[in-house]
C-alpha cells in the first residue's frame, strides 16, 4: 500500500501550525519531519506500523530458527552415539 508512495517531508514547525492536517496525511503516506532542513522522525500510519513490525519480528524469527539450525549442526558434527531407546537394568529385590 505505503510502499509505492512517495513520503512527504514537513518542517518540526510545519508540523506545530497543522499537526492534524499532517497526521491525517500520514494515513495515506509516510511523512518524514525535519529539524534544519535533516530527517529527523517519520510519521506513519498504525496500519503501516503493525506492517513493519510483524515483518521485523518475521524476520527476528526467521534469524533465531537459522541459529538454532546451525547449533544444531554442530552437535551432528560431533557424531555422538545414539543413546539406548530402553534402558534394561537388573534390579534386585
Amino acid at each position: 500500500m505505503l510502499t509505492s508512495e512517495v513520503s512527504m517531508s514537513h518542517s518540526i514547525s510545519e508540523l506545530n501550525l497543522n499537526t492534524s492536517s499532517i497526521v491525517n496525511r500520514a494515513k495515506e503516506q509516510d511523512i518524514i519531519l525535519t529539524n534544519h532542513r535533516k530527517p529527523v522522525a517519520v510519521i506513519l500510519s498504525y496500519e503501516r506500523y503493525q506492517d513493519l513490525l510483524g515483518k521485523a519480528e518475521g524476520s527476528a524469527k526467521a534469524r533465531t530458527l537459522a541459529d538454532l539450525r546451525s547449533k544444531l549442526t554442530l552437535v551432528d558434527e560431533f557424531h555422538l552415539p545414539e543413546r539406548p531407546k530402553t534402558i534394561h537394568k537388573d534390579i534386585d529385590f
